[in-house]
């Protein structure tokens, strides 16, 4: 059992701590240890739990695991946790927000959005099953991994004696095929267009083939296309840690003045003007070009599609010490849920089956390009996406 959520399981055991979400109070060693070697002298409740292919944890009413079946065991040994017994969900799967209050599990700001204590709370309160779906965002090994689960949670009466059943179905792999498809078809639609947009233009002789301008939009739409191939490649085998990152030395306004040329043809740039800040950088790193294309593309075309008509996206970057951070202005604020929430693969404010875009760049940006991806969001300032990255070769 790690050292910090056995700290905060002493603190929140007899005390009532105040806690953004859920109430932080725990069951004693004594009580819990009662109903650990009540549920595991049970061969039929085991027998029963352990056929099942989903992690399945009973929990007390303060939310703690008195039982796990041996897939959630398996699922929180991956992630480094030996013992789940007396834990809540969060921290035996080793959730990076569930150590943050002293409260531990469901008791900071970020738990307000997870699906796991709040299907567990509502169960609990109501004395019914609910399900939901959740995002979660463990540790492995210094590592931090999205993960979705569907989870469900039902009252439990077994021998008289009161629980709560909680399951986790993994269905990040599905969630992950079903975003990927969405966009992968959608952005290379639109890219489609774009081209045919131009091939009609000759068709119908408003422009020549020869044209510079036919010349340089051609080019443009086509380079366009192979890299948005190129990327969900890159995305794909990044996620299955697959990615090889060949860095090469490109210089910092080339990248920029690249990334804005691609939105000449977007229809979400349509009557916002973005504008490259006049005392960016110019200096050479070193550093994966397709990747940083991509992370700074979906940093301005989250701006954009957060702008209205006649509003200004500014995009540049900064030399500091031995590094440079590329930046993205928009006017827009963020609400509190979405700032919460912003990094987690599959949490979009655009619908259902996106949310790759915050998610990408920061999986990109930071592991495998070493950067520091960030974001500051408030009134009066409006909202900016960074990345810091390193200048020379590392």
């Amino acid at each position: 059992m790690r050292t910090n959520q056995t700290a905060a399981m002493i603190i929140a055991r007899d005390t009532e701590i105040s806690t953004c979400f859920a109430p932080a109070k725990r069951a004693s060693h004594l009580p819990i240890m009662r109903d650990v070697l009540y549920l595991a002298n049970d061969p039929e409740l085991q027998n029963l739990l352990n056929s099942l292919s989903v992690g399945t944890a009973i929990l007390n009413k303060e939310r703690q695991i008195v039982f796990a079946n041996e897939k959630l065991q398996e699922m929180a040994s991956s992630t480094g946790t030996i013992d789940v017994l007396e834990m809540r969900p969060g921290e035996a799967l080793n959730c990076k927000n569930s150590n943050t209050e002293p409260g531990g599990c469901g008791t900071s700001e970020h738990c307000r959005y997870c699906g796991a204590v709040r299907v567990i709370l509502q169960s609990q309160n109501f004395n019914t099953r609910v399900s939901e779906d959740c995002r979660m965002t463990i540790k492995v090994n210094n590592c931090e991994i999205s993960a979705d689960f569907h989870v469900t949670a039902a009252p439990l009466n077994w021998r008289n004696r009161d629980y709560t059943m909680l399951s986790l179905l993994d269905i990040g792999h599905e969630k992950r095929r079903r975003a990927m498809e969405r966009i992968f078809f959608h952005d290379l639609t639109n890219k489609t267009w774009n081209l045919k947009g131009l091939m009609d233009l000759v068709e119908n002789k408003m422009i020549q083939p020869t044209d510079a301008f036919f010349l340089e939009a051609t080019r443009t739409i086509t380079d366009d296309l192979a890299d948005e191939l190129l990327f969900y490649r890159m995305l794909t085998d990044a996620e299955n840690q697959d990615l090889r990152v060949v860095k090469a030395p490109v210089l910092s306004d080339e990248i920029i003045r690249k990334v804005t040329s691609l939105f000449v043809y977007y229809e979400v740039a349509k009557d916002i003007q973005i504008q490259v800040s006049a005392d960016s950088a110019s200096c050479l790193i070193y550093t994966e070009p397709t990747l940083l294309t991509r992370i700074l593309t979906n940093m301005l075309k989250n701006a954009l599609e957060a702008s209205v008509a006649g509003e200004v996206v500014r995009i540049g970057c900064i030399e500091m010490g031995n590094g440079i951070s590329f930046w993205v202005h928009n006017q827009a604020v963020m609400s509190r849920d979405v700032i919460m929430q912003v990094f987690q693969r599959s949490f979009s404010t655009k619908g259902n089956n996106r949310g790759l875009g915050t998610y990408s760049i920061k999986l990109l940006g930071e592991d495998y390009l070493k950067g520091k991806v960030k974001f500051t969001s408030s009134q009066g300032e409006g909202t900016v996406f960074s990345i810091m990255l390193p200048l020379g070769i590392d």
